[in-house]
């Protein structure tokens, strides 16, 4: 991690659809081809009223003892079976719910539209896939446009700024689907961790499961937030 810190990002679907557009999504003619919605509950009724497709899960929840043993743990994914897979390292502080925003769309790339000329955006999409992780997270960390752009997504929303210098036990991390497989990623990680299978359509309740899984390491904890990336319908 480097010293460089950003002032948290709000887990508020407007703000990400905000963010979304500043970094180069859509255009001023045509409405957002994807949109941020918030997860009301887990159970099945609930995720039903979620719009589809789900191309993504945002989850925020809350950092601590039990679930930072586990950090290293898992089944990760091998290098040879990240092909197609956009996964990024985390080396600014504060920075997860960027990361974990970037993760999401840079891995739905084709669902879209067209990225306008120039923007964040349409230069990672072109510029990262061919690096490591950890040169991805470099020319993220050395962006002066998305410094400039996360810092005005970050004064957004309904909670009080906080300092720069908080200390923040809040982590976002992005569940995609991938070759069959639910991926869980995390900058923090050592890489993509899969914690299920799934298909497209069952992303959404895959995520669910390991959702749950992260909220029986915090039981007294309210302090989550789930919020899905929805495309356009197949026509």
């Amino acid at each position: 991690m480097s010293s460089k810190k950003w002032f948290p990002l709000e887990a508020n679907p407007d703000v990400m659809n905000i963010y979304t557009e500043s970094l180069g999504v859509g255009s001023a003619d045509a409405p957002l081809p994807i949109s941020f919605h918030d997860v009301y509950g887990l159970d099945d009724e609930m995720l039903g009223f979620v719009p589809q497709p789900v191309i993504a899960v945002v989850f925020l929840y809350p950092i601590n003892d039990a679930n930072e043993a586990l950090r290293f743990e898992g089944n990760f994914l091998p290098a040879d079976e990240q092909a197609g897979l956009f996964y990024t390292k985390q080396t600014v502080s504060n920075a997860c719910g960027t990361i974990g925003i970037l993760h999401a769309l840079l891995n739905n790339v084709e669902k879209l539209g067209p990225l306008k000329d120039g923007s964040i955006l349409s230069d990672f999409a072109s510029k990262l896939p061919s690096l490591t992780p950890d040169e991805r997270a470099k020319v993220i960390e050395n962006s002066s446009d998305l410094d400039s752009v996360q810092s005005g997504a970050a004064q957004m929303g309904q909670t009080e700024n906080q300092s720069i210098d908080a200390d923040i036990n809040l982590h976002f991390v992005c569940f995609v689907h991938h070759n069959g497989k639910c991926v869980e990623l995390d900058g923090r990680k050592k890489g993509p961790l899969v914690v299920g299978e799934c298909t497209p359509e069952t992303l959404l309740k895959a995520s669910a499961t390991q959702i749950q899984a992260y909220a029986a390491l915090s039981p007294d904890s309210v302090q989550f937030s789930i919020i899905a990336l929805a495309g356009v319908p197949a026509s």
